[in-house]
């Protein structure tokens, strides 16, 4: 089975849970998963980035099909745990750790934090001169071959992410200045919104040779390299999708030459986050009003980008184009150039411009798919004071359709519950 989520399922869930909403599919995110799996030398291990999603239900799913975790805080290291994963399939990754956070996720004994700046591996050189123990770190390298092909170019120019590759070059042994920390291994990112398989291995290629130079400069065992991802997942209309069956091709047996060349098989690690889970969640939102001005066409939805700015182009800024789309109505109609914005009191708030969908009336709804990933938790949730929505995950058991919530809706008294009204009066009181 593809697919569980079905438009009488989405129906049934605007009644019950009332709009918007975001619906995730079990079964479209297994088959993503297992598919990439396969397209990957059997060494391989895929890390699930939380930051695309952290609903702990997701983040326990992938676990369980066998992912590592990815994380970016405390936040999501506590998300890891209570999914169940186990610390030694845990990495933490981030140009901005505060010390707390660093000291928090040696006391769990994640695999390795990854070091983004010097002034990072001194702190965590510090940290372990405190506890008096070796603190395994990866060293993130922003390498000197620019990404090609990305939709967010993250290496070959400056960039606050990682150390520069021109750098290691120039120092002499770090491994013998840093008496607190084990240095286990590499980590790159080079871009995401890979498209073209030719660009995602030329630059696995290249990663995995430069891990290879540095370790034997600085005299370090690559116990692990983490040559990043940033694998596109089809969200747009008119979107092409990546060639997996071409990465197996020409991936594996480069890896097989490598671990050949090296004499030991390291981790390596492989990260993925929006194109494991993006395809698996629908936005669900009804249309309010609809209207005319100068020409075109609007509806006003229940939905926006408080919930979803990944279809506005979200943090990446994108502008490639409409999520695919689908209407639900009671009748059919002619298509036609319409543009839909949320409830929000900004001209941003657009959800789809100069789309091609059927007429649409009050009381429609407008289902965005691919928007499983970089949505609730990546959208200014508070504008407005709005809140977040409902959460639901669909699944199968025994092969009977299920459906639950797995986040509640906030509600008005949900968003002010933790601030604090000041009045001089409490002042007063206090003398």
């Amino acid at each position: 089975m593809d697919h569980l989520i079905t438009k009488n399922l989405l129906k049934n869930l605007s009644i019950e849970y009332k709009t918007p909403f975001f619906v995730y599919d079990e079964q479209i995110l297994t088959n993503t998963y297992n598919k990439l799996k396969n397209a990957l030398h059997e060494k391989i291990e895929v890390f699930y980035s939380v930051k695309a999603n952290p609903n702990v239900t997701i983040v326990n799913h992938i676990n369980n099909l066998g992912a590592g975790l990815e994380i970016s805080s405390e936040s999501e290291l506590i998300c890891a745990l209570k999914a169940g994963a186990n610390s030694k399939d845990i990495i933490f990754v981030g140009p901005g750790k505060t010390a707390h956070e660093i000291e928090f996720a040696i006391s769990h004994d994640v695999y390795c934090i990854v070091v983004e700046s010097i002034q990072e591996l001194d702190l965590i050189n510090t940290i372990g001169l405190k506890y008096n123990r070796k603190i395994n770190i990866a060293l993130r390298v922003n390498p000197s071959l620019v990404g090609r092909g990305s939709e967010l170019i993250m290496s070959g120019t400056s960039s606050k992410f990682g150390i520069d590759e021109d750098w290691f070059y120039s120092e002499s042994d770090i491994n013998n200045k840093y008496k607190f920390v084990h240095i286990i291994g590499i980590h790159t990112y080079m871009g995401t919104g890979i498209l073209d398989w030719r660009i995602f291995f030329e630059n696995t290629k290249y990663i995995l040779e430069m891990a290879a130079r540095l370790s034997s400069k600085h005299n370090f065992k690559l116990e692990m390299i983490d040559f990043g991802g940033g694998l596109m997942p089809t969200v747009y209309e008119q979107q092409g999708s990546v060639n997996l069956d071409e990465i197996k091709k020409h991936l594996s047996p480069f890896i097989d030459s490598y671990i050949n060349d090296l004499g030991y098989v390291p981790r390596l690690i492989l990260e993925s986050g929006r194109y494991l889970v993006a395809q698996c969640g629908f936005y669900v939102t009804k249309v309010l009003y609809t209207k005319e001005s100068r020409g075109k066409r609007f509806a006003i939805t229940d939905g926006g980008i408080h919930q979803n700015i990944a279809a506005a182009g979200g943090i990446r800024k994108n502008t490639d184009g409409n999520f695919i789309t689908e209407v639900i109505s009671s009748n059919n109609r002619n298509n036609i150039i319409q543009n839909v914005g949320g409830p929000l009191c900004t001209p941003a708030d657009m959800l789809l411009e100069n789309v091609l969908l059927p007429e649409l009336e009050q009381g429609d709804l407008i289902v965005l798919k691919g928007s499983g990933a970089y949505g609730l938790t990546a959208s200014p949730s508070l504008f407005l004071s709005q809140g977040y929505c409902t959460e639901i995950w669909v699944y199968s058991n025994n092969n009977e359709i299920g459906s639950c919530m797995i986040r509640k809706r906030q509600m008005a008294e949900d968003v002010f519950r933790d601030q604090i009204l000041f009045s001089n009066k409490n002042v007063e009181n206090l003398h």
